[in-house]
């Protein structure tokens, strides 16, 4: 993939000196270091939020709970008298 988009920062010298002490020791580009790094986090990140973790008490307990929902509420009950219906 061909990088051809700009991300610019500012950073303060004692961040800017532990940065570069990280890539002197990784051998890397600050900018290689920077971007990998905030991809990888920006990619855990959006991982973590499009996923739940459970227990397997907490994923027994959720299965429970869909295969026996709660009786609907009496004004819920009264839409569906009137017509209303669960749309998937």
């Amino acid at each position: 993939m061909i990088a051809d988009e700009r991300i610019s920062i500012r950073t303060t010298k004692q961040t800017k000196s532990i940065i570069e002490q990280a890539c002197y020791l990784t051998g890397v580009s600050m900018n290689s270091f920077i971007m990998d790094n905030a991809y990888r986090k920006a990619l855990d990140l959006l991982e973590s939020e499009r996923s739940i973790k459970l227990t397997a008490d907490e994923w027994d307990r959720a299965m429970k709970a869909l295969d026996s929902p709660p009786n609907p509420s009496e004004k819920v009950q009264a839409l569906f008298d009137r017509g209303y219906k669960i749309v998937d």
